[in-house]
C-alpha cells in the first residue's frame, strides 16, 4: 500500500483501489485547497491503467462536507489554478 498527504486529503492506495479521505477540521470545509487537491488526485489517477475504483471518505466520523468556504471566491487569485485547470482555461488539449 502506497500512502500521500496532501494538504487537505490523506491518500492511501491498494491494489487498484485510491482511498481518499478528506481531512479539513473541524467540519471539512470545502475550501480553495480541498478543491485543488481533489483536482491533483483526479489528474494522477486519470492516467493509472492500473486503478479501478476511487473511494472518497471523511476522516471526522460526524461530517462529510459541512459546507464551503466560499471566501476564495471574493479573491479568487489569492488561489492559483491548478496545472490542469490552466491548460483547461488555455485552450491547450491534455
Amino acid at each position: 500500500m502506497t500512502e500521500q498527504s496532501l494538504p487537505s486529503l490523506n491518500v492511501k492506495r491498494q491494489d487498484g483501489v485510491l482511498w481518499v479521505s478528506i481531512d479539513v477540521p473541524p467540519v471539512n470545509l470545502m475550501t480553495a485547497q480541498l478543491m485543488l487537491d481533489l483536482d491533483a488526485v483526479a489528474a494522477s489517477a486519470e492516467n493509472d491503467p492500473d486503478l479501478y475504483v476511487i473511494v472518497v471518505q471523511s476522516t471526522n466520523p460526524e461530517f462529510f462536507l459541512a459546507h464551503g468556504d466560499l471566501s476564495f471566491v471574493e479573491t479568487p487569485r489569492a488561489t492559483p489554478p491548478s496545472r490542469s485547470r490552466r491548460r483547461r482555461l488555455s485552450g491547450r488539449a491534455r
